[in-house]
């Protein structure tokens, strides 16, 4: 990776689990090779900012990952 972005400590409330904080390291990354879904990951696809805000994202996800 060319270069990696701290953008900060992020909480929000837990998509599925009640009563549950999930706590995220978000970091900006310039790639220019293809990237895969592994791991607990099902699926990775490209959406432009519009179409993300049409999803249906867990709450960390949308108020800050979406937001970059």
């Amino acid at each position: 990776m060319e270069q990696i972005r701290p953008l900060g400590l992020r909480r929000a409330v837990a998509a599925n689990e009640p009563d549950t904080i999930v706590e995220a390291h978000l970091f900006g990354v310039v790639i220019d090779e293809p990237i895969h879904a592994g791991a607990e990951i099902a699926e990775a696809v490209w959406v432009t900012h519009e179409a993300a805000l049409e999803l249906p994202l867990a709450p960390l996800t949308q108020n800050y990952v979406v937001t970059v």
